[in-house]
């Protein structure tokens, strides 16, 4: 048996209770402690609050803990407490179109999925500026040698970070974060342009129905009014049976565009994932958009596209990654020092030894160079992006300018002419004077002009959304 001071016995066991201490604090973070009891190794489950697990940091400065709770909250709202929820349009209601645009960002699973990464980031720029943790244990050298007791004690080492590399990890993270934002504000484009697109499309389908109703009620009048010619055998019954079947194709139209209308409605609920209500649009489809010249809505698009802005944060990332690999081959200090008993001399011995590896063969030359042309790849990328957006908006401009000046024609022109012809034909027709041939074709030209113009306008408002919109669409596809 070995005899031991009583100074180094007392310094031993303090040692023992502080490293069992921080063993079971350690433990029930993790959320399991080990537990030997009669010999035997169990493990005892200890549930923790996440929420009652307080970070060291967070000890140290209570103000920044609250302000995390905060971004927190704002990065994860509880939607799934029906009170956070926005209120969703009961049947009949009217809805607009920036209440649509609410409900399709609150509902996207895209805009969920971002913001989890973003509070993942958070988690990660916490842990990239955290120390290693020191290292304790117990030493023995000389054991039972020549029959003496040898050396026993304990030892505790810390590695030391130098360089600032925690603090350039930190900002490599910082800047991933500023990425992950402005790629949340690219898909919030996107949905925004999608929910424009679906919502006018409705409107369009919308106001088909509205003319396909009209249609019905004046070719049933027409009908009514040959008849009467008929019974006063001032028209052949040829006139008569080409009017009822108009009446009939005319319903066709009409279901077919309730049906229009219908699915256009349907995309819209399933583009914030619930099913089909009945709801009405409150919008103009009639409105022919304007815009300001090329170079104009071009500086605007370089000005406020998030992709772009996106870029530009991809390319300060790999200069902070570039930064963080420069400083990757200033070598890390380790300290060690323990205290041991010899049993030989009854004496306590303190030791200690300093350490730091040689960057003589390998300073992290490899990754620096990687680390410098992917800012160049970023770089490019940029331009390359710059390049594919001008190209883009001279496609959709000049497709946007020929159908606004088509469209311009259509109202101020075409259509009052044709429902002029319309009027003219339907008030000669009553009073005998114009043919039923006349007027079924002034009716068909009228109603055909009436489609070719809201079609004209869907695709003039749809280039119009997609330039505003900085030419991003496709939420989910992207």
């Amino acid at each position: 048996m070995f005899v031991i001071d009583q100074n180094f016995r007392v310094c031993i066991i303090g040692l023992m209770l502080t490293f069992g201490c921080c063993s079971l604090t350690i433990a029930q973070q993790i959320g399991s402690v080990t537990v030997e009891r009669n010999g035997a190794v169990q493990e005892a489950t200890v549930n923790v609050d996440p929420q009652e697990r307080v970070d060291p940091q967070e000890r140290v400065d209570p103000q920044e803990r609250v302000d995390r709770q905060e971004r927190n909250l704002r990065l994860n709202p509880p939607v799934d407490q029906p009170s956070q929820m926005m209120r969703q349009p009961s049947s009949g209601q009217t809805i607009a179109l920036n209440s649509f645009e609410q409900l399709v960002f609150q509902s996207s699973p895209v805009v969920a999925k971002l913001q989890s990464q973003i509070a993942a980031l958070h988690g990660k720029r916490l842990q990239a500026g955290l120390p290693p943790n020191p290292t304790v244990g117990i030493i023995g050298e000389d054991m039972f040698d020549n029959g003496a007791g040898g050396r026993f004690g304990v030892f505790a080492s810390q590695k030391f970070i130098r360089g600032n590399k925690l603090g350039l990890s930190q900002r490599v993270v910082d800047a991933e974060l500023v990425s992950a934002e402005k790629q949340l504000e690219v898909i919030g484009n996107r949905l925004l342009t999608d929910a424009r697109f679906r919502y006018f499309e409705a409107l369009i389908a919308q106001q088909k129905v509205v003319l396909a109703d009209a249609l019905v009620d004046m070719l049933t009048q027409i009908v009514k009014v040959s008849q009467a010619l008929l019974d006063a055998q001032e028209v052949a019954r040829t006139a008569l049976l080409q009017s009822q079947i108009e009446l009939e194709r005319a319903t066709v139209v009409q279901r077919q565009a309730a049906n229009e209308f219908a699915a256009a409605k349907s995309r819209m609920a399933a583009l914030i994932n619930l099913p089909d209500w009945d709801y009405q649009l409150d919008g103009d489809a009639l409105t022919i958009p304007e815009l300001d010249d090329i170079e104009t809505v071009f500086d605007q698009i370089i000005q406020q596209s998030p992709e772009l802005s996106k870029l530009l944060a991809d390319v300060e990332t790999a200069r902070r990654q570039w930064r963080r690999a420069c400083a990757q081959p200033i070598p890390d200090t380790t300290w060690q020092s323990g205290l041991s008993y010899d049993t030989a001399s009854d004496h306590v011995v303190a030791s200690f030894q300093v350490g730091m590896p040689l960057p003589t063969l390998n300073w992290n030359q490899g990754a620096v160079e990687q680390a410098k042309q992917n800012i160049q790849v970023a770089q490019r990328a940029l331009e390359q992006k710059v390049l594919q957006l001008r190209q883009r908006l001279i496609l959709e401009y000049n497709e946007f300018n020929l159908g606004r000046i088509q469209a311009i024609a259509y109202r101020d022109s075409i259509l009052p002419k044709s429902k002029e012809t319309l009027d003219l034909s339907s008030s000669g027709y009553q009073q005998g004077e114009v043919s039923f041939l006349n007027l079924l074709t002034a009716q068909r030209t009228y109603f055909e002009v009436q489609l070719d113009y809201l079609d004209k306008l869907k695709d003039l408002q749809n280039r119009s959304i997609r330039i505003e919109g900085n030419l991003l669409e496709g939420a989910l596809d992207n």
